[in-house]
């Protein structure tokens, strides 16, 4: 498996951070919070926290793409502003 840089990409209204491999991949369906997979679950609820999304694609034998969206200029859940991404 060989992983690919990291990518940050900035737009003008949010930042994405991008990372994929070239390893074996997965069913992305077959994911759930079982007790088994909390890796996955920890990323979506702490890119949530922050207002983002986080986009998954996935195929067996040909690897696995995780893009992260954060808006700019957001507050996160509890009020607190976010350091200033622009500047």
């Amino acid at each position: 498996m060989r992983r690919k840089p990291l990518r940050l990409l900035p737009y003008v209204d949010r930042l994405a951070l991008a990372v994929d491999d070239d390893g074996c991949g997965f069913e992305p369906d077959s994911v759930s919070s079982d007790g088994m997979h909390f890796g996955l679950v920890g990323m979506r609820e702490r890119v949530a926290k922050l207002g983002g999304t986080l986009e998954l694609k996935s195929t067996l034998s040909i690897g696995t793409s995780i893009t992260v969206h954060i808006p700019r200029n957001k507050r996160s859940k509890n009020g607190t502003p976010f350091r200033n991404l622009n500047s």
